[in-house]
């Protein structure tokens, strides 16, 4: 398949100083070497980029000789590496973009950021890309002790952003960077993630027949108290709004979290809040994550919402998806 080269070496470039720095500078400090597995990764990026630049160099003479060179043709030894330099970029780009979207409402100006994402989903949606498997970062505790591990990967879950309002749970505003970065730290581990969003269900009716005054004073403090104590040690939980919620969940598999969350479903449904007694009841949308997905933390939470107003139509159900790249 054929794509343009000065595009190519642009983001080949990004890759290897990205992975440079995350990986081989990583290892050379704690290990004082590069373990193999880890070195042919930017093995074959180099070689690849290598390759564009030869590419770049003849399109350089052409431009005296007047013959034109053909595309650069990028054969199968190629495409692993190919494809996880272009599923990088694609993450990089897609957290640009949604950071863009955030700032406008102009209906023309939210289509050209867009199409930046676009172009890329096409060319990974092109046949050879989408049937062929990327070149598989490897995970770096493998070679690392587990003290040097712990001290990379860990997740700080004193939480300092607190919602405002309530002063329970995390802010929205954290959210997405958050969640970002502890996905980078899943990557080192080739640990899974999931992410679930969760919406209280007949909420308008709750706050009808209770009003919202009471309803924030009494029921919402509670239910989030109750929410803390189940997912506290084990997770992120994250306000929305008065009745959505979102809880990042690293290293739970896509079975364990199925089951945390149906556990929770369970506990949830023996509770009581507040003076009237108010049973409350969720609807669960979740995503599945392999670490390495492209999908940026805007789409991974937007899968979720998507999941969650689905499962609102069946009450108290969960729907789920996995992401792979």
């Amino acid at each position: 398949m054929e794509i343009d080269t000065e595009y190519l070496y642009r983001i080949s470039y990004k890759f290897t100083d990205w992975y440079r720095h995350n990986y081989l500078e990583l290892c050379m400090k704690h290990l004082r070497l590069v373990p193999s597995p880890i070195q042919n990764i930017q093995d074959m990026a180099a070689s690849f980029q290598n390759k564009i630049d030869t590419h770049k160099t003849a399109d350089a003479m052409a431009a005296f000789t007047g013959v034109k060179t053909r595309p650069i043709n990028i054969d199968e030894g190629d495409l692993r590496i190919a494809k996880r330099i272009l599923l990088f970029e694609r993450e990089n780009i897609a957290k640009g973009v949604y950071e863009r979207l955030n700032l406008t409402t102009d209906p023309e100006t939210r289509q050209r950021i867009e199409s930046k994402l676009h172009d890329i989903d096409l060319i990974l949606k092109n046949d050879e890309f989408r049937d062929k498997t990327a070149a598989e970062i490897p995970s770096i505790n493998t070679f690392l002790n587990s003290k040097t591990i712990a001290d990379l990967v860990w997740f700080d879950n004193e939480w300092t952003d607190l919602d405002p309002k309530f002063g329970l749970l995390q802010s929205g505003a954290s959210l997405y960077p958050l969640l970002d970065e502890i996905k980078q730290k899943c990557a080192f581990e080739q640990a899974p993630l999931s992410v679930a969003f969760f919406d209280i269900d007949n909420f308008k009716s709750i706050n009808t027949e209770y009003t919202e005054q009471v309803v924030d004073r009494e029921v919402l403090p509670k239910f989030m108290a109750h929410m803390v104590s189940f997912f506290k040690w084990h997770s992120f939980l994250f306000r929305q709004g008065g009745d959505e919620y979102i809880v990042i969940m690293p290293y739970f598999k896509q079975n364990i979290a199925n089951e945390f969350l149906k556990s929770y479903q369970s506990d949830l449904a023996i509770q009581q809040f507040g003076k009237n007694s108010t049973k409350i009841s969720v609807s669960i949308g979740v995503v599945h994550c392999k670490s390495s997905t492209s999908k940026c933390a805007h789409e991974i939470i937007q899968f979720a919402n998507d999941l969650k107003q689905k499962a609102k139509q069946k009450k108290g159900s969960i729907e789920e998806l996995n992401l792979y790249d």
